[in-house]
């Protein structure tokens, strides 16, 4: 190929290919499908675009029929960059006596006056001679004769096979012919300087050893990575050059570019036209250069540019954009923060100079980004269709759509035959929507690429990139399907029109053909669990690959990207658990993707106390194995140690971020015994700032918990750390987290001290981040102490600071201000502004946080109680607190302070619309909850007096009794409740009333008068009758002038003295304060001291010894729980509970550490006492699976216990012992024999055993089920599916038309919709039999 003369850069790359129309169509079907794309995209990527121009489609019938054949091959000839002739042994259309092409010269030569003399040559030798032999090096050229033995082969055949017509295309027409094509050739082979391949390779090596090289622009790196960026813009243009969509849209463009200052985002659907839109308007405009005062920077996301999509990328883009147009040195930026600042400063010189500046951003949000285009452009890389066909293709009502129209165009701009073109628009034409026509697109792959009739590489290719999180690399894609290298580059470049571009991952961009690939290939769910099985496989071999002394960091981020998606698609739940707690994929995903690491977290659905078992397992394997594989490189353990704590490190600040603090306090105390055994007693306080991170930490961990005791001594400790060795900015945040300390205690004159400190540090420090923080925490303060005014001010500029902190771009940190922002508005009573940021919450974490997480659930309940308080609008109220009731009970298990107080607010929607009787379940729930975690403070006064007076007015006294004794000792229970308790009780039987409860009682000093035992205990019985009914200070008056009594008149360890003890222990139970949590402590260690001394606890209050026990476990002081049980449990002040306390107690210290209990405090002894008990039968189920009948047993020795205890039973079982599951089911049976009716076991036995096809048994428990809970539509129709799993579908119709009745009289639409679905597929199904 001879190398063209220079001439102007042009945006496109034009290669005419010329040969007779008759002969060569199979070079030119070769080349069209599997060659072309490749060039395509080897000039996409340099910012060129490619239009091969083929002519026996761009010369229409019409263009004949006007004699203009010559002149268009000419003319297009001079259009293009480079000349690529072909032949056969046929010479082409030629001849004196072809009146119709005399004509075509006669209309020709007006322009090309030169053809005069070549009027017996034909049109094909014509085009010869004027793209290269007329002026040999002028165009770049080359030239490719077929062999003749080629040739005489296929004749020959077609001579066998009496293919008249077709036998044309081999021989050559005449003997004139035959010597004007050899004289041709020879003459052209006298220029050289070899099928469809050898053409691709020539013009490849031309491309990238010639034509790009000569273009490229090595010294401004702008012009470099526009190229991409051009690429990827002239690709939107590919199908033409002329824009035939709603020209209202460029208009819009034009407005807002050059006439308004006002930002303009275009959105809409993928594939309607968005990205073509605004490649058209940056054409035009470069094109025009309408506005010389006018600059136009631009970036487009989805480009193949390095790292396009990142925030530091485009910035940079922009800025050394608009900076080169004003001639100024060009700016390198270490983060997104300088390279804004750069943006405003290259702005404002602008803005000085009076230009006006349009920055154009393509692909913000390419996932959700849709548009409103109705056509795209309509040009075929160089093929025209006629004026006819085109009117065919545009006046087709779905081609209104962008995608449509595109794939209509793409998929005809591969065909390669001209003379069946009709036919393919007409069957393209056909499909009714996107979806079908990418199921003719994959048809048409699997015909030109399944060269095995074996295997269907295409239909492997496209599910395993389907289903695929975030696509596949080509690397993965040959090690899955086999593939030659070579082979799957010819499918990339067969689709790459409809890949996304992320860095090496391939993976479709539209939903549509996501679609047809499941339509035709996944539409079976067995053929779906073959590509999940086989994508699992492959990528947990690669994990297995995976060690600290080997780590490949892009095999591990595809493994912890792919495979846990993978898992939770496939339903395997435990292999995901491994999966995310192996120490190096949790790292990855702590750093690169937490939120799907929390959501992978909760999907697991197992125990905290399981998934930290298995984490902790992989820690201390990689523990063992960095000792192992790296010992010879450490000079101490020292090495390794800190190795480990970097990833426990890791570990705590995701569990933090999850707010399971019971876990985190586990790593968080096992990273600070890993810390100080680096260290020698001297160091350990003083010189590690490593330890004292840990140390403040694990004093905001107990802050959040409400220990504040246990926190404040570590924040002092970690300060003095941070003092010692002089760390500004550590000690602006432990004085940040001491501010939180005392905030928390409400001690708010302290906490302000302390957080004016550490704002002035942090200013010193320009830390802008956690400045803002300070400030936040400050207002909060205020906000606390009714110092609205200057609160606002200060949520305001921390809000600023934020906002530029994170360029103005959304982010969660942002989220708790704009909370804290709309209550303070509240509070002011600018309630528009408070919902305007109640709103900007809540719909943040809707955009950037996965569903059923408790940040969501918060802004649930903002918005619902400023609804109901603020707008009286209950309905939307109700709906608020319900969507957030419905995330809490997803992700907490179990009784759960925000459960409670979200359902109490539920009772409060319904209590303020007068409706308390619908309210009563969530009152309740709340109320039991709250109770059980001692929480009874925080439950709401007006609603308790609320509910009693509505139990009252229907005459609901056992709801009452339970009531108040819940709210008993708390600031909830007025003495006007205790009247009414005692007005219950007055109503009963004598033999049925519980001992007096007085309402009020004048006790004096002179009842002790007499100096008796007996006079003592009276006085101690009216100290407990009125401790509910008068005040603390009087009960505490009572106790202490008491006591001083018994130390002048009786002994010191009299048992009434513990009661007396026990009373003011009682006192101080409630109350959070540091000093009457230490007064608690030491009434309750002097009683206990008393009566063990008098080995007589018949008297003890057992309740308030539990409280102790609970007191001691919540606040993880094991050892002083273990220390008090081991005293009370197997006196007559235990329950059953102690025994199982104790014996969990034991169990967590290590087997050399535990010793023998003696057997009155056994299992087996307080199961002799309180047979029952379902804690004591939990514990003692360890010790019989798998045997099921002596668990049976064990039920039955309970006597008669409650349905709900062999469910719980069950349940243990199937958590410890997984592969028991099956086996358990005996347990269940047990219990139906004992309650033949319970609900709740038939609920749970049913579905256990059709889940194990035992359909019979199934079949007979859903039976009695439906008769015990009637009318119930989801059990009525779960018992329909399973007589028709039985092979019974004429019962089982019988049993969906009474689901469907049940149904629609419950008005439950949506399981109504299932059940007649299922109908109506049955009637089918039977109708065919």
């Amino acid at each position: 190929m001879r190398k063209k003369e220079e001439r102007d850069t042009t945006e496109t790359l034009r290669i005419f290919f010329s040969s007779p129309f008759n002969g060569m169509e199979k070079e030119r079907e070769e080349l069209t499908k599997f060659y072309f794309p490749h060039i395509h995209d080897m000039c996409n990527n340099r910012g060129y675009q490619f239009i091969p121009v083929d002519l026996r489609w761009g010369i229409t019938k019409e263009s004949t029929s006007k004699y203009q054949t010559i002149g268009i091959c000419l003319s297009e000839i001079d259009r293009s960059d480079i000349f690529v002739g072909m032949f056969g042994q046929r010479y082409g259309w030629n001849g004196f006596q072809d009146d119709l092409l005399q004509k075509t010269f006669d209309y020709a030569q007006k322009s090309y006056p030169w053809l005069e003399h070549y009027r017996d040559r034909s049109v094909t030798e014509l085009e010869f001679l004027h793209g290269h032999l007329n002026n040999i090096g002028a165009l770049p050229a080359c030239f490719f004769f077929r062999d003749k033995s080629y040739d005489d082969e296929q004749l020959k055949i077609c001579q066998e096979k009496g293919l008249t017509q077709r036998m044309n295309a081999f021989k050559v027409e005449s003997d004139k012919t035959y010597t004007m094509l050899n004289d041709l050739k020879r003459r052209i082979k006298e220029t050289e300087d070899k099928g469809a391949r050898e053409i691709y390779l020539t013009l490849h090596k031309y491309l990238t050893e010639v034509f790009f090289i000569h273009r490229a622009d090595e010294d401004d790196p702008v012009s470099s990575i526009l190229t991409f960026h051009d690429a990827f813009y002239i690709n939107r243009l590919s199908l033409g050059d002329k824009y035939v969509g709603s020209h209202d849209y460029l208009n819009v463009v034009n407005r807002h570019a050059y006439d308004e200052d006002v930002p303009l985002l275009v959105t809409g659907r993928g594939g309607s036209g968005k990205s073509a839109l605004l490649a058209n308007w940056l054409k035009n405009h470069q094109s025009k250069q309408r506005d010389k005062k006018l600059v136009v920077a631009y970036h487009f996301v989805a480009s193949t540019a390095k790292n396009a999509q990142d925030v530091l990328v485009i910035l940079t883009n922009i800025v050394n954009q608009l900076r080169k147009s004003q001639k100024l040195p060009l700016k390198e930026h270490d983060n997104a923060k300088d390279a804004s600042k750069s943006l405003n400063k290259i702005l404002t010189i602008l803005s000085k100079k009076e230009y006006s500046v349009v920055i154009l951003v393509d692909g913000l949000d390419r996932v959700t980004s849709r548009g409103k285009s109705e056509r795209g452009m309509l040009k075929l890389r160089g093929k025209a269709l006629s004026p006819n066909q085109m009117d065919v293709v545009l006046s087709q009502q779905e081609c209104k759509n962008p995608l449509y129209l595109k794939v209509v165009l793409e998929e005809l701009s591969v065909h390669g035959k001209f003379e069946t073109i009709d036919d393919r628009i007409k069957e393209l034409l056909s499909c009714n929507d996107t979806k079908e026509l990418f199921i003719k697109f994959l048809e048409r792959l699997e015909m030109d690429y399944n060269t095995d009739s074996s295997t269907n590489v295409i239909k492997d290719i496209m599910c395993y990139l389907s289903i695929s999180k975030e696509g596949l690399t080509e690397k993965e894609i040959i090690d899955l399907t086999g593939l030659e290298s070579t082979q799957l580059t010819m499918i990339y470049y067969a689709t790459n029109k409809y890949l996304s571009h992320r860095s090496v991952l391939l993976k479709f961009i539209y939903d549509e053909l996501n679609e047809a690939i499941r339509s035709i290939y996944l539409h079976d769910q067995s053929k779906e669990d073959y590509y999940y099985e086989s994508l699992i496989n492959y990528f947990s071999s690669k994990l297995m690959s995976i060690s600290s002394s080997q780590l490949d960091i892009t095999i591990l981020s595809r493994v912890a990207t792919e495979l846990p998606h993978l898992l939770i698609k496939s339903g395997r739940f435990n292999e995901l658990a491994n999966c995310i707690c192996n120490i190096h994929v949790f790292q990855w995903m702590a750093k690169n993707g937490v939120i799907d690491l929390a959501e992978y977290w909760i999907q697991t659905k197992l125990e905290p106390e399981e998934i930290n078992s298995m984490l902790e397992t992989s820690i201390k394997n990689e523990l063992a194995s960095v000792y192992a594989d790296r010992y010879d490189e450490f000079h101490a353990p020292n090495q390794a140690i800190n190795e480990i704590e970097k990833v426990l490190e890791t570990v705590t600040a995701f569990l933090n971020r999850l707010a399971q603090y019971e876990s985190e306090e586990y790593f968080l105390k096992w990273r600070l015994r890993l810390v100080k055994s680096r260290f020698s007693e001297d160091e350990s306080d003083s010189q590690s700032e490593w330890l004292a991170d840990i140390l403040r930490n694990l004093a905001i961990l107990y802050v959040d918990t409400n220990r504040f005791i246990e926190a404040e001594p570590l924040h002092l400790q970690a300060l003095n750390i941070y003092e010692s060795i002089g760390s500004k900015l550590q000690i602006a945040r432990s004085l940040n987290g001491l501010g939180l300390l005392y905030f928390s205690k409400m001690h708010y004159d302290k906490a302000s001290e302390y957080m004016l400190k550490a704002i002035e540090m942090h200013k010193e420090q320009e830390d802008s981040y956690e400045y803002a923080d300070s400030i936040n925490n400050l207002a909060c303060i205020y906000m606390q102490t009714d110092k609205y005014t200057e609160a606002e001010t200060l949520f305001c500029q921390s809000l600023k600071i934020y906002e530029e902190y994170y360029y103005g771009i959304r982010n969660l940190s942002m989220c708790g201000s704009y909370n804290n922002l709309a209550r303070c508005y509240r509070n002011l009573g600018m309630l528009d502004k408070a919902e305007f940021y109640y709103k900007k919450a809540l719909d943040t974490r809707l955009d950037l946080i996965k569903s059923n997480h408790p940040d969501i659930a918060e802004s649930y309940i903002n918005m619902g109680t400023f609804e109901l308080i603020n707008k009286r609008n209950y309905k939307t109220a109700e709906e608020f607190f319900t969507k957030a009731l419905a995330i809490y009970e997803t992700v907490y298990s179990g009784n759960h302070i925000q459960i409670a107080v979200t359902c109490e607010n539920l009772a409060l929607t319904h209590m303020y619309q007068s409706n308390l009787g619908e309210g009563v379940p969530h009152f309740e729930r709340a109320s039991k909850i709250l109770f059980a975690l001692d929480q009874m403070h925080a439950s709401l006064a007006p609603l308790n007096a609320g509910y009693i007076e509505y139990y009252l007015d229907n005459q609901l006294f056992d709801d009452i009794k339970a009531l108040i004794k819940r709210i008993t000792h708390r600031s909830l229970c007025p003495d006007r409740n205790f009247a009414v308790l005692d007005w219950i009780n007055g109503g009963m039987l004598a033999n049925q009333r519980p001992p007096l409860s007085l309402t009020t009682l004048d006790i004096t000093f002179h009842l002790c008068g007499e100096k008796s035992s007996k006079t003592v205990a009276q006085y101690i019985d009216m100290l407990l009758k009125i401790y509910n009914s008068h005040t603390k200070a009087e009960i505490r008056k009572y106790c202490l002038q008491s006591l001083d009594y018994f130390e002048k008149n009786f002994s010191v360890q009299e048992i009434n003295v513990a009661k007396v003890y026990e009373i003011l222990a009682a006192l101080y139970s409630s109350s959070k304060e540091e000093n009457d949590t230490l007064q608690f402590l030491d009434y309750i260690g002097k009683a206990v001291s008393i009566f063990e001394a008098a080995n007589n606890w018949s008297q003890a209050n057992a309740s308030l010894y539990a409280f102790t026990v609970d007191y001691y476990l919540n606040n993880n002081l094991l050892d002083q729980a273990r220390c008090l049980l081991s005293k009370i449990t197997g006196t007559e002040c235990s329950s059953g509970r102690d025994y199982a306390a104790l014996d969990w107690l034991d169990s967590q210290l290590p087997k050399d550490e535990r010793t023998l209990r003696p057997k009155h405090q056994s299992i087996d002894a307080g199961l002799q006492k309180h047979p029952d008990n379902l804690m004591l039968i939990s514990r003692k189920i360890a010790d019989f699976v798998p045997d099921m009948e002596k668990i049976i047993s064990m039920l039955d020795d309970a006597g008669d216990i409650p349905s709900s205890h062999f469910t719980s039973v069950y349940d243990v079982i199937c958590r410890d012992s997984p592969s028991c599951r099956q086996a358990a089911i005996r347990v269940l049976q047990a219990g139906l024999r004992k309650h033949p009716d319970s609900p709740d076991i038939l609920s749970i036995l049913a579905p256990t055993l059709a889940s194990y096809k035992r359909y019979d048994d199934a079949a007979k428990y859903y039976q009695k089920l439906v008769t015990v809970l009637s009318n119930n539509p989801s059990l009525e129709y779960s018992y329909a599916k399973v007589m028709l799993l039985q092979e019974k579908p004429d019962l089982g119709k019988i049993q969906l038309e009474k689901a469907l009745q049940a149904a629609q009289s419950n008005n439950d639409e949506a399981i109504a919709a299932q059940i007649q679905d299922t109908i109506n597929d049955l009637v089918t199904w039977m109708n065919k039999k």
